[in-house]
């Protein structure tokens, strides 16, 4: 313990290290519904960006700004460290949350099962969720994980028995969305427009595109279908999410997503193809993933934590879906063309939540 005091920023990059290579599995720190997933632990390594063809691949079926990625040649950017679900959220658990908000003061949309809204497919992503639900859910979720969690500590304190740690971390959650800044907690989907986020209050939110794009691309040493960024490797851009090959290797994007080719046009249950190097399922393809962002091009500067700006009422897609080409499936690809209030049968969202 002495030893870690004294050489903690030493002890904070061998950490990074080990979890990166071997991430640490997350259970949820209290029990709501039967569909909660696990978090994987990421404590990122700075990046170094490199432009597309010189280290990053061209691109042979398209060009442009929104097939570049995050990290751009030139752009440094440090993250704080978060987690990051393995799954994208399930309509059962959608449902679940969406029946305790609407007792507790909250308007959100019901969302769909998957691509054909099956109604026993809860292990489906939920659909039909704009942004704007997307958001306000995310309160909604950290709102009844923290009430569920008080009652079990109060349950466990009458009957003297031990309360976890992971029970009063979740005990204490927050919401991360509001308002303004020292406003008023976001509970009505149709009132979300530029919300204020509070990092800080430890609850479920959306991930930034660039946390969703370190996510997704990290390979720690594995310099399989990778480049290097900095100190770790990345997918390629051009390549789906865990893929050994690019966007056109069919046998490749086949073992790790589902997509136009291989899903006959519908959404499947999560986690059914590889997981990338992280852990995490279906980082490309099932359905589009909301970011927070706004829209803007990354910029070549050094960064903490970037949000694109709320410049527009655009929000940024990543993933992309079963009703989609490959190349919308490649990592590099941001979807900058729906707006806050767009919702469809092949668009859900992935949850994180600051450490």
């Amino acid at each position: 313990m002495k030893i870690s005091k004294i050489f903690r920023g030493v002890a904070v990059i061998l950490l990074a290290t080990l979890v990166m290579a071997c991430p640490r599995i997350v259970k949820p720190s209290a029990e709501v519904s039967k569909y909660e997933g696990m978090f994987v632990s990421v404590i990122p390594v700075k990046v170094v960006g490199k432009a597309v063809g010189s280290g990053n691949p061209s691109y042979s079926a398209k060009a442009g700004d929104e097939y570049a990625g995050e990290f751009v040649e030139g752009r440094k950017v440090t993250m704080s460290p978060f987690v990051i679900a393995e799954t994208e959220v399930t309509y059962g658990l959608w449902k679940d949350v969406q029946g305790w908000s609407t007792a507790n003061g909250y308007a959100i949309a019901s969302g769909k099962s998957g691509s054909h809204n099956a109604k026993e497919e809860e292990n489906h992503p939920v659909t039909n969720v704009s942004w704007q639900d997307a958001i306000v859910w995310c309160n909604a979720y950290t709102e009844m994980k923290a009430a569920k969690a008080k009652e079990a500590i109060k349950l466990a304190r009458e009957k003297n028995l031990a309360i976890s740690a992971d029970m009063m971390q979740a005990s204490k959650m927050k919401p991360v969305y509001y308002d303004k800044e020292g406003g008023e907690v976001l509970k009505d989907k149709n009132k979300v427009n530029t919300p204020y986020m509070d990092k800080n209050a430890k609850g479920f939110r959306l991930p930034t595109s660039v946390e969703w794009e370190y996510a997704a691309r990290y390979q720690g040493d594995d310099a399989t279908n990778a480049v290097q960024l900095g100190e770790a490797y990345f997918t390629r851009l051009d390549s789906f999410a865990g893929a050994t090959g690019n966007h056109v290797d069919a046998a490749a994007c086949n073992e790790v997503a589902w997509y136009k080719v291989n899903s006959d046009g519908k959404t499947h249950p999560v986690a059914q193809k590889k997981a990338n190097h992280l852990g995490l399922y279906d980082m490309s393809g099932n359905v589009w993933e909301w970011m927070y962002d706004g829209v803007a091009t990354p910029q070549a500067v050094d960064e903490e934590d970037p949000v694109a700006p709320f410049a527009t009422g655009n929000r940024v897609l990543r993933s992309g879906s079963v009703g989609h080409d490959s190349h919308f499936l490649s990592l590099g690809y941001r979807n900058l063309w729906e707006s806050m209030s767009y919702a469809s049968n092949t668009v859900g969202l992935r949850l994180v939540r600051s450490l």
